[in-house]
């Protein structure tokens, strides 16, 4: 039987390939070398981790991710409805992880974008 410290150890770190995630501090590493990321590219970094190599559409890792209804500005009036984070500006967290993720990965992780189906990570 596991100790304690042990399962919390696996609750904690989790690897996938040549990245670890450390799931308390939302900290990403790979290798040695720490990935800076915010808290929401962490949540979709490590839901892409989590994907098995297959693609994620944005729509999914918008409201996984920032917890907001992709579609909901279409059945709010703009006065009713204001998203804590626009889909532009998720865009370029995205891409802002995308471009720090292919930079430190050097070959060993990078995320693949495809308009039609959205994120993947590749390991």
């Amino acid at each position: 039987m596991k100790d304690s410290t042990e399962t919390n150890y696996l609750k904690r770190f989790h690897e996938c390939g040549p990245l670890a995630f450390d799931t308390l501090a939302e900290k990403v590493y790979i290798g040695r070398e720490e990935l800076p990321v915010s808290s929401p590219e962490f949540t979709a970094l490590y839901l892409l981790a989590q994907s098995g190599g297959k693609f994620i559409t944005f729509e999914l890792l918008y409201e996984s991710v920032w917890d907001v209804p992709y579609y909901q500005d279409l059945y709010d009036s703009p006065e009713e409805y204001t998203p804590p984070v626009g889909r532009d500006e998720a865009r370029r967290q995205m891409e802002n992880m995308m471009s720090e993720l292919n930079a430190v990965g050097k070959g060993r992780a990078h995320i693949e974008y495809e308009p039609e189906k959205g994120y993947c990570l590749r390991l």
